[in-house]
C-alpha cells in the first residue's frame, strides 16, 4: 500500500530510487526498492516523515490508513471555529 504511493510520487517527481533514499537521509535505496515491489509493507513514523518530505506531500497522502485521522482532526478544528463564533456572538 504504502509502497505504491512512494513510486507513484517518485515516478512523478522523476527521480530514482537512490536520489530517494538520499532525500530521506534515513533510508537506503534497497529500502525504498523493497517498499515499492512489496516486500516490505511497514515504516517507522521517522520513516513515514522522512519519506513525505522528501517527496513533498503529506504523510497521509502516502499511508492513507491516516487520512481519517486527518479528516478528524479537521472535523474537529471546524467544529471548535463554529463554537468560538457562536460563544462571540453570545458575548455580543
Amino acid at each position: 500500500m504504502i509502497g505504491q504511493q512512494i513510486k507513484e510520487y517518485r515516478k512523478l517527481r522523476g527521480i530514482s530510487a537512490q536520489e530517494l533514499a538520499d532525500r530521506t537521509g534515513v533510508l537506503t535505496r534497497a529500502v525504498i526498492a523493497n517498499l515499492e515491489s512489496l516486500r516490505k509493507d511497514d515504516v517507522t513514523i521517522t520513516e513515514l516523515l522522512a519519506l513525505s518530505r522528501a517527496l513533498d506531500v503529506s504523510p497521509a497522502s502516502l499511508d492513507p490508513r491516516l487520512s481519517d485521522v486527518s479528516d478528524q482532526w479537521r472535523h474537529g478544528y471546524q467544529q471548535a471555529v463554529r463554537d468560538m463564533q457562536v460563544r462571540l456572538l453570545e458575548l455580543g
